[in-house]
């Protein structure tokens, strides 16, 4: 007889299932909310990949040149680096100036030897803000 009353507690509940989805519910949009943040870094870090080639093209376009060739001031005034908006350069913009340094890389009025070459590109975000890097190099007449 005691055996007849016993029951087979084997099977979920609703209860237990529906406390189950619940909680997989919430991971999965955990998960969903995280895809949008990422595409944004992932777009943000190729943006800035791009803005550094761009600094990095022209610095080795400077540096060819002979230290003498090497103009003082600036030599890029601030421009778009494409030509129309379906130019995948047009949100990118670059100056670029060079200075002459002392030893201790502090500005100079006349040639000690050294120029400092300062390249900063700039470009906009696609919430509308503005970034930019800026990339020094220095070269020497030795």
């Amino acid at each position: 007889m005691l055996e007849q009353n016993k029951i087979n507690n084997k099977g979920l509940t609703i209860l237990e299932t529906v406390v189950a989805i619940a909680i997989l519910m919430i991971c999965i949009f955990g998960i969903i909310n995280i895809f949008p943040w990422s595409l944004q870094i992932s777009k943000s870090a190729s943006l800035r990949t791009i803005g550094t080639n761009l600094g990095q093209e022209k610095i080795e376009e400077i540096i060819a040149l002979d230290y003498e060739e090497i103009g003082t001031g600036t030599i890029e005034t601030r421009h778009r680096l494409g030509s129309d908006a379906s130019d995948p350069f047009y949100s990118f913009e670059r100056e670029t100036s060079v200075i002459f340094v002392d030893s201790d890389i502090v500005e100079s009025v006349s040639d000690m030897g050294m120029k400092k070459i300062t390249i900063t590109v700039y470009w906009t975000t696609q919430l509308g803000g503005e970034k930019n890097l800026q990339i020094v190099y220095l070269t020497s007449q030795f």
